[in-house]
């Protein structure tokens, strides 16, 4: 009997954590841009890190040469990266923001702007890291989309220096 209900409470655990829960739509726009393929029980233990915050126009949220203490992921609006004082790229939905910093433990390289109000997920760069390391399924999924979105915005940052070229 006891190997019975232990068996049907280990079931009864299995089939909560695959129950597809209702997620918002700023938690899908993260989810699609980080872990898009992970199961439910992946999504809740990584949304588990992550806070949601709004910031208006004008807001600076990193500054070129300072150390970012959160990595951020664009849910709604746009922000223009500015370096030196001139803008080089805009990002938008979907977008990582600090990703530079959060990999290589530096300062930023660029200013980040609000543009017009933005809305987005904001993950402790410390914490992030130690949940990566003990979520290998995880931490490999999320370096792939991290790279994507890097390589999406050299692409378009490329795009938009030739055709301002003469």
């Amino acid at each position: 009997i006891l190997f019975t209900l232990t068996n049907l409470v280990q079931l009864a655990i299995m089939l909560y954590e695959q129950r597809r829960r209702d997620l918002t739509e700023d938690e899908k726009t993260v989810v699609d841009a980080v872990i898009p393929d992970a199961n439910t029980a992946q999504i809740r233990r990584f949304l588990t890190l992550c806070k949601l915050q709004d910031a208006q126009t004008d807001t600076v949220l990193y500054r070129q040469g300072e150390r970012p203490e959160r990595l951020m992921v664009l849910t709604r609006g746009t922000v223009q990266i500015e370096r030196n004082g001139r803008v080089i790229a805009a990002c938008g939905e979907g977008d990582f923001l600090g990703e530079i910093s959060f990999q290589s433990d530096g300062n930023a390289t660029a200013d980040v702007i609000v543009t017009n109000p933005v809305r987005y997920m904001a993950f402790d760069n410390a914490a992030l890291k130690k949940f990566l390391e003990r979520h290998a399924d995880i931490g490999a999924a999320f370096q792939t989309s991290l790279s994507r979105n890097v390589a999406a915005k050299l692409d378009r940052a490329s795009h938009a220096a030739s055709s301002t070229m003469p």
